[in-house]
């Protein structure tokens, strides 16, 4: 039994040193000396799935279990082989298993998150990150993801999951022989009729297809499906590969995407320089998600002095153009004076658009606010905000 430790020892030494034969061949000797260790089966099995020999390494997953019905690692490795093999449904189902045992297990969590985006379910994802946050404080990149789903949340680009429901995933994607005779034309509307019925999987091959010709709103939404973990699993490193190939090519698309990835330190370490050069080229060119991701950096120092005026005049660009937490920045910063002479009255005009178009806290503050004005100062405020949508805020003066 020592013998076996010992082989268990140096294959998972020979992984470390990309010797994946050589790592085979010990943690067969492993299991063959010693086939009652569940570490022993399970480790194996995770080598198998390196090599596609799924259905040897499911059994050894299997065998763990058989042993130990509690060995959370075996069922994360059967859900790697499902998810290799994108039977999704049965993924998520071993991911519960693992977590019925293991609560707060950090893969398990981040693994069903990942599948709870991928069904665009955001709440559900943000409960998972809330969890892997709340027991592992210092994970930037969780946090980061945290953040990113609850933007997408407010965005609108989420479906709702009901208690006992079982989650809706694509099975498998289309083939490149599938579509390979459709024109150029044809593909695109192939893939925008997928994504917007949420096959994202069988999306991506069109996709493909098109980018690799030099199709920029096919490369930008690749790398938006390795971003958010639509169609694919989250891949930070491939969506960044993806997106500066586009920023190279001045795309606002790529140059916005890596503004976020270095703010947040997505599969790379934080870096607000880059982060704010990259918004304030998409700002400059009158993206407005751009300019308001700007000015939240002139308004927090981020990457550049704090600059609460710049902020303001950022912030209001991004208002202008319909960005509702641009807007609620807006009212508060007339409010409080922040950047710009207090008038309560053009903050509530900004409150009011703001919590017109969804946005929760100024919905929250509106009535709150209501309370200590005249029925005149109301009258007057919604009368401005109505001057600003109703001009699409060509006519807006404030």
């Amino acid at each position: 039994m020592v013998l076996a430790e010992v082989h268990h020892h140096r294959s998972r030494a020979q992984v470390q040193l990309d010797q994946a034969e050589a790592a085979l061949l010990d943690s067969n000797e492993a299991v063959r000396l010693d086939p009652t260790k569940p570490d022993y089966l399970w480790y194996r099995g995770h080598l198998l799935i390196d090599k596609k020999k799924f259905d040897e390494a499911l059994a050894d997953f299997n065998s763990a279990l058989s042993i130990d019905s509690r060995h959370t690692k075996a069922y994360l490795g059967r859900y790697e082989v499902w998810f290799r093999q994108k039977n999704y449904p049965a993924a998520f189902k071993e991911l519960n298993l693992a977590l019925a045992i293991e609560p707060n297990s950090k893969r398990a969590l981040l693994n069903r998150a990942s599948l709870y985006m991928y069904g665009f379910y955001c709440d559900r994802a943000i409960t998972d990150y809330e969890l892997v946050v709340l027991n592992h404080p210092s994970d930037d990149s969780a946090a980061g993801e945290l953040e990113r789903i609850k933007r997408s949340k407010v965005r609108g680009n989420c479906k709702n999951l009901a208690d006992g429901q079982v989650p809706d995933f694509p099975v498998q994607a289309a083939t490149n022989n599938e579509i390979s005779t459709i024109s150029d034309e044809g593909k695109w509307k192939l893939a925008m009729n997928l994504m917007n019925s949420g096959k994202h999987a069988e999306a991506l091959p069109v996709l493909r297809l098109l980018a690799d010709q030099g199709h920029y709103n096919s490369q930008c939404e690749i790398g938006k499906y390795y971003f958010h973990g639509q169609g694919v699993a989250v891949n930070y490193k491939e969506a960044r590969s993806w997106f500066t190939k586009l920023a190279e090519k001045g795309d606002q698309c790529g140059q916005y995407f890596l503004g976020i990835i270095f703010e947040d330190g997505l599969g790379t370490p934080k870096n607000y320089v880059e982060a704010i050069r990259y918004y304030r080229l998409v700002a400059d060119k009158g993206h407005s998600q751009g300019q308001w991701m700007l000015a939240r950096m002139y308004s927090l120092g981020r990457g550049v002095t704090k600059d609460e005026k710049e902020a303001f005049r950022q912030s209001r660009l991004a208002a202008y153009g319909g960005i509702p937490s641009a807007q609620n920045y807006i009212a508060w910063s007339y409010y409080l004076g922040t950047g710009i002479r207090s008038n309560s009255l053009y903050g509530y005009a900004w409150l009011t658009i703001a919590a017109a178009n969804g946005h929760v806290k100024a919905k929250e503050t509106l009535s709150e606010t209501e309370k200590s004005m005249s029925q005149d100062e109301i009258a007057k405020g919604q009368a401005l905000a109505a001057q600003c949508t109703s001009s699409n805020f060509k006519d807006c003066k404030i």
